[in-house]
């Protein structure tokens, strides 16, 4: 299964669209199924080698910069986020307005499996015990999305960006980040910050992505409400276009998550970003974003929510929209959410 999924990872990067993202750059493994979690490859760690471009000879303050295997580059650029108030289905929270991001980001094609969550953590979270092992994880608290992510540096023999301070396990007991309170239910609360930063942009290693970075890759250059124009059937009726792009309630009957990369991927090669499972970012929930032109947000730092994007197997087609936002306490365990990779690129 394994061997599986690096074929599937290159196939993607080779198919990518080539005027949007590069693909893996030439490093060697540090995907999540490339020499990751699987080994096989040197990570792609500050240390690996590369033929791929990258740094510029470790000028940047985060060292040299090795692209990770079978991740999609996405360069630095303006582009609309939201929903343009004439859309049917736009809500208060989410009116069109102009992003810059200027720096640029790798994400895997990929939501995490429930198989990478375990082998890489040590305990399997997902409310779904069906035995695919590449489906994609869920019910898990945005502080085990942040543990995930440092293991995942760690093993890549990267910096990590998080700090996790004053850990509460599930069952009440105190645990710690890189135990990830494998054995008590996973991180129900911790004190979090970043790691010798002030802003996630500048990490060397794996992390949640903004918001805006997060639509940014969801979108692949598309302006409409779906990936290739405009939803039209709302609820849990089949959408003609929705159906082939993710999975709602319209298409799973509520029933449970599907395999990763079942169904079409976006013009740059990212398999589920509507529907399936919705996707941790990293920033606190902000209820307003208006409609001025901003430059790399970061949404409420202080929020007591986090945002989570994409839709999911058990919500309305409305929520499957690229546009619609949605969040949850960190603490939260719910069976429709998920997270995706991403790092920083420069």
């Amino acid at each position: 299964m394994r061997c599986w999924w690096l074929a599937l990872v290159l196939a993607c990067d080779k198919d990518a669209d080539d005027s949007g993202p590069t693909g893996d750059g030439g490093a060697d493994g540090g995907g999540l199924d490339g020499g990751g979690l699987d080994g096989g490859g040197d990570g792609g760690g500050t240390d690996g080698g590369s033929d791929g471009g990258g740094g510029d000879g470790g000028e940047d303050p985060r060292g040299p910069y090795w692209p990770t295997m079978g991740f999609i580059q996405v360069e630095p650029g303006t582009f609309t986020m939201g929903t343009p108030a004439t859309d049917p289905w736009v809500e208060t929270d989410e009116l069109a307005h102009e992003v810059t991001l200027t720096s640029g980001f790798e994400v895997s094609p990929f939501e995490v499996s429930r198989g990478e969550f375990e082998i890489l953590v040590g305990w399997q979270p997902a409310t779904w015990n069906d035995g695919c092992a590449t489906c994609p994880v869920e019910s898990v608290t945005w502080y085990d999305a942040i543990a995930f992510l440092n293991a995942y540096s760690r093993q890549n023999g990267l910096a990590t960006c998080y700090a996790l301070d004053d850990v509460t396990c599930q069952d009440g007991t105190t645990g710690d980040e890189e135990g990830a309170c494998a054995a008590n239910g996973g991180i129900a609360a911790a004190t979090v910050g970043l790691v010798g930063i002030s802003r996630p942009q500048d990490c060397a290693g794996y992390r949640l992505p903004t918001e805006a970075e997060w639509e940014r890759a969801a979108r692949a250059g598309a302006t409409g409400n779906l990936h290739t124009g405009q939803l039209t059937v709302p609820g849990c009726d089949p959408d003609p276009l929705l159906a082939v792009l993710g999975w709602t309630c319209a298409t799973t009957g509520s029933l449970a998550p599907r395999d990763r990369a079942d169904l079409d991927a976006n013009a740059w090669g990212m398999y589920d970003t509507l529907g399936n499972v919705y996707e941790w970012c990293g920033d606190g929930y902000l209820a307003v974003l208006g409609e001025d032109p901003v430059v790399d947000p970061l949404g409420d730092e202080g929020g007591d929510h986090r945002v989570v994007r994409g839709g999911s197997w058990i919500n309305v087609n409305e929520h499957a929209r690229l546009g619609n936002r949605s969040a949850y306490a960190p603490g939260s365990r719910d069976h429709s959410v998920g997270l995706r990779v991403f790092r920083s690129a420069w």
